[in-house]
Formats: structure tokens, C-alpha cells, sequence
């Protein structure tokens, strides 16, 4: 994949890598989020309950995804805290948090606190009775 600059650039994207950092990322090297793909990760009906989270696996890692409310969002499972498991956590006010020390991460940004990194936030997205994930 080649994008503006990439010659000059020591950056290479892999674009076989399922769970790139893709928000970020391309955004720094002027790649457009309509070139974003995205794969299949479940089926609707594995889907939590509204105001519930639950862990699926995608490839060798696992996503939290949760139901605020009727819309899905995706932030990676693992708490930056001391590891804790996010999708077995407590969905509250648009937040995930941790089950293991109470860590709350906004499931919009995956941000602790607004400027405060968190976990990784993934787009979702849902056709056909698929639920699809950025890569």
C-alpha cells in the first residue's frame, strides 16, 4: 500500500495485520478512513444485551464490545491497569469498566480521562447479520 510521502517515510504499514493501530496511525502518514477494511468478527445475535459487555475473539486477541443503549462499540479487552479482562466488566454512562480495579474507559475513544490514552477504540459495523471490525 502506498500513501503520500511513503518513500520518505521509515514507516511501513502492514496491511495483513488484522489490529493495527489504524486511527492514529494513518492518520499521521495522510491515509483516509474510507481506506480503512474491515473483517468479520461475530454474528448480531452474539451480541450483548443493551448496557452489557462481552468479550469476542478476533483472530489470537479479544475485543470488548459493548451495547450503550442499542449502539455497539469495540475497545480492546485488556485493561492498561493490570490487565483485567473489559468485556467481562460493567457497562456505565458510556463507559467500560474494569472489573478488577474499576478502571473506566470512555467506549468512544477508549480514553481513561479526555487526553488521557487508554485502550485501542475500534469501529463496528453491521451488514448482513455480520458484525464487521476495522483492521
Amino acid at each position: 500500500m502506498l500513501f503520500p510521502g511513503a518513500r520518505d517515510n521509515p514507516l511501513r504499514l502492514n496491511a495483513n495485520c488484522p489490529l493495527l493501530n489504524t486511527n492514529r496511525l494513518l492518520a499521521r502518514v495522510g491515509v483516509l478512513a474510507s481506506d480503512m477494511s474491515f473483517v468479520r468478527l461475530t454474528d448480531t445475535a452474539n451480541l450483548p444485551a443493551p448496557n452489557e459487555a462481552k468479550e469476542i475473539a478476533c483472530g489470537d486477541k479479544m475485543i470488548c464490545v459493548a451495547n450503550v443503549g442499542g449502539q455497539f462499540l469495540a475497545v480492546d479487552n485488556v485493561c492498561v491497569h493490570l490487565g483485567g479482562p473489559l468485556g467481562e466488566g460493567v457497562v456505565d454512562k458510556g463507559k467500560i469498566v474494569c472489573p478488577w480495579h474499576g478502571w473506566a474507559y470512555d467506549l468512544k475513544t477508549g480514553e481513561l480521562a479526555p487526553g488521557r490514552p487508554g485502550v485501542k477504540p475500534y469501529a463496528l459495523k453491521i451488514e448482513n447479520g455480520d458484525v464487521l471490525i476495522e483492521t
